[in-house]
């Protein structure tokens, strides 16, 4: 091994905090394998896929994540890139790209806001979210048994939750114009629930935010 190709080498992930079971499946740098200094050495190869699945798995999905850490002249935040175990990495991973805390992700009770932020990954408990990473063989509501349990359906159409639900459309009504509340499909109504709308206020994002999740 070149000296090169040892310090591209090192770009990658800390080999001794990968497990075993996925060591041999991280991708080697462009270093690694053109044998020569390029621009982009100490990316990793992008793992190519066919289908939308794929490509959202564990691996593309992580080695582009890794990749994004690459500054706009590839080179690498030296401080990430030279931590030594996982508390290290996050301590570091969090104080570059986390520097102004959003306050909506500090709302009501702490219950409220990690199921709030599961919905907006997909990685909720919710049976479409558990289909899709085949955690189950049905994505179907257990509780309706009408349509595959997503997010907007446990939001808006699941009739098990229609008490809650209504007391959260009263909110939304008692927050914004109802001209605005006119032109919500179902897509922006979650969306809204979720993530806020930028074109509104601070308390009134902080409103669509808590109203559900204080029940």
């Amino acid at each position: 091994m070149t000296i090169s190709s040892h310090a591209h080498k090192e770009n990658r992930p800390n080999d001794t905090l990968v497990p075993e079971y996925l060591h041999s499946l991280v991708p080697h740098s462009v270093g690694d394998r053109a044998g020569y200094v390029l621009r982009n050495a100490g990316k990793l190869d992008i793992v190519k896929t066919r289908l939308v699945v794929s490509y959202n798995s564990f691996i593309p999905k992580t080695t582009r994540d890794w990749n994004l850490l690459m500054s706009t002249d590839n080179t690498y935040n030296s401080n990430i890139q030279k931590t030594t175990t996982i508390e290290s990495f996050r301590a570091c991973y969090k104080r570059e790209f986390f520097r102004v805390p959003n306050p909506l992700c500090k709302i009501e009770n702490e219950h409220g806001n990690m199921h709030q932020t599961r919905l907006r990954l997909g990685l909720s408990h919710r049976r479409a979210h558990l289909f899709q990473y085949n955690l189950i063989d049905d994505p179907t509501c257990q509780f309706c048994n009408l349509d595959p349990e997503t997010t907007s359906h446990y939001i808006l159409r699941c009739p098990t939750y229609n008490r809650v639900r209504v007391r959260f459309l009263i909110g939304l009504t008692g927050l914004l114009d109802h001209t605005y509340i006119a032109s919500l499909n179902d897509d922006k109504i979650v969306q809204l629930f979720l993530h806020g709308d930028p074109n509104l206020n601070f308390d009134i994002n902080l409103g669509n935010g808590s109203s559900e999740n204080s029940h």
